[in-house]
C-alpha cells in the first residue's frame, strides 16, 4: 500500500498537516540583555531572630541573580536594653561587593571616666556606612570554605547623656559629636556539608577577627564624659570547633570569645558580645567568654496545623558558659568569673510550606552571682551559630 499524505510530508521533511502554520513553526525571540533591577526585585526571606544578643526582625530581598539585595532590619539590643532599625544594600555585580549601610540605634551603655565613677550613657545615635567585602569560597570533596575579608567605615552622629555620681552627688553631662569609625575584619569558615537529619556539621571550624577604631572626631563639642579618653578602639575574636556527638545524628560545638574594648574610651561600640546565657550584659575592659554546645534530636514528629505550620523535628541543645571579666580603674584592676549552664528545646518548623523556622525556649541555670539557680526562660528564634 502506498504512503498516505501525511508520511510522505514528513519523509520531505516537513511537518504533518495537523493545525500549524509555516508561521508558528518558524517562530523565535531574539535574546535581550539582562537587566537586574528591571527585571525583578523579590522579598525572598523573612528573618526573625531571638538569641542572647538581640531580638530583631528582617526582611531581605534581592534581584533574580542576587547581584542586588537589600535588608531591613528593626530589633531591640537586649544586652543595652533599646531598639535599632537599619538598612543595608549590598552591590555584588563588582568585587569586590560595596555594602551601603543607613540606620538609627538608641544605646544604654554603662561605663565610668577618669573624673567619675561608674554612670550609664544613653547614645542617640545615626551612622552611615560603607564596606567593601571581598568572599572568596570553593567546594573541595565533603567540605565548604569561605574566606570573607572586609574593610569599611563609619560616620556617627551621637547626642548623648550621661549620669555618674561622684564626691559632689549626681553629675549629669549632656552633648552631642560626630565621630568618623574604621573597621576591619576577616570571616573563614570550613564547613562540611550536612545531611538533612543533621543539626550542626559534624566536623569544621569558624574565625571572626574584627579591629574597629576612631579616624576622626569633632572635637567642637564640649568636654565628654568628665575627661573620657578620646579613643574608641576595640578588638574582638571568635574561634569555634565542630565535632561529631555520640551518635549520628548528635553534634558538638566548642567556641571561644574575646573582646578588648576600654570602658573609658571616648566611644563605646554597640555591645554585640555573646556573655555567659542567663546573665545579660557583663561589659568590661576585657571580656572573655568559653561556651560548650551538644545538640541532639529528640523526636521526629512530622505533624501539620491546618497547613500553617510543619514541625519537622524536636531537638535538645545542652549547653555550659563561662565568661571571665577584666576591669582597669584609676591604677587598679579586678577581675570576675561568672558560669552557666542549661538546655535548649527547639522545634523545627516550616511555615506556608516554605519559611524553615526554627523556634524553641531556653533554660538557663546560674551557678554564680547573688541570683543563683534557675532564671527566667528565654524564647529563642533561629539556629545560633
Amino acid at each position: 500500500a502506498a504512503p498516505g499524505p501525511g508520511a510522505a510530508a514528513a519523509t520531505a521533511g516537513e511537518a504533518p498537516a495537523q493545525g500549524l502554520t509555516d508561521d508558528a513553526l518558524s517562530f523565535s525571540r531574539s535574546a535581550q540583555p539582562y537587566q537586574s533591577l528591571r527585571d525583578g526585585f523579590v522579598i525572598t526571606q523573612l528573618a526573625p531572630v531571638v538569641n542572647n544578643v538581640e531580638a530583631s526582625y528582617g526582611l531581605l530581598g534581592e534581584t533574580r541573580l542576587g547581584d542586588y539585595s537589600a535588608q531591613l532590619t528593626a530589633g531591640y539590643n537586649l544586652n543595652e536594653g533599646r531598639g535599632f532599625v537599619r538598612a543595608d544594600v549590598t552591590i555584588a555585580r563588582t568585587w569586590p561587593w560595596v555594602v551601603a549601610t543607613l540606620g538609627q540605634q538608641n544605646r544604654n551603655v554603662e561605663s565610668f571616666t577618669r573624673a567619675g565613677p561608674f554612670g550609664v550613657t544613653r547614645y542617640d545615635e545615626t551612622f552611615f556606612g560603607l564596606d567593601l567585602q571581598a568572599p572568596l569560597e570553593q567546594l573541595r570533596g565533603a567540605y565548604a570554605y569561605r574566606l570573607t575579608p572586609a574593610l569599611g567605615f563609619r560616620l556617627r552622629n551621637i547626642d548623648y547623656l550621661q549620669d555618674f555620681n561622684n564626691q559632689m552627688g549626681l553629675v549629669r553631662t549632656a552633648g552631642k559629636f560626630g565621630l568618623w569609625t574604621g573597621e576591619a575584619s576577616v570571616s573563614f569558615r570550613r564547613l562540611r556539608q550536612t545531611a538533612g537529619k543533621h543539626i550542626l556539621p559534624r566536623e569544621g571550624q569558624l574565625l571572626d577577627l574584627t579591629y574597629s577604631r576612631k579616624l576622626a572626631y569633632d572635637e567642637s563639642s564640649p568636654p565628654l564624659f568628665g575627661g573620657a579618653i578620646p579613643e574608641a578602639d576595640r578588638f574582638s575574636v571568635t574561634v569555634g570547633q565542630f565535632a561529631p556527638g555520640l551518635a549520628r545524628t548528635h553534634g558538638l560545638l566548642l567556641r571561644a570569645r574575646y573582646r578588648k574594648e576600654r570602658l573609658s574610651n571616648l566611644y563605646l561600640y554597640s555591645d554585640q558580645f555573646f556573655y555567659a546565657r542567663g546573665y545579660g550584659s557583663l561589659r568590661a575592659d576585657e571580656n572573655t567568654t568559653l561556651s560548650v554546645d551538644y545538640h541532639l534530636p529528640l523526636l521526629y514528629p512530622d505533624i501539620g496545623f491546618g497547613g500553617i505550620a510543619y514541625l519537622r523535628r524536636l531537638r535538645a541543645n545542652v549547653w555550659g558558659d563561662q565568661t571571665t571579666l577584666f576591669i582597669e580603674f584609676r591604677g587598679q584592676t579586678g577581675s570576675a568569673t561568672l558560669r552557666s549552664v542549661g538546655v535548649d528545646l527547639t522545634g523545627d518548623f516550616v511555615f506556608f510550606n516554605a519559611q524553615p523556622l526554627p523556634v524553641g525556649v531556653r533554660f538557663p541555670y546560674l551557678l554564680d552571682g547573688e541570683r543563683k539557680g534557675f532564671v527566667t526562660p528565654q524564647v529563642l528564634v533561629s539556629l545560633d551559630f
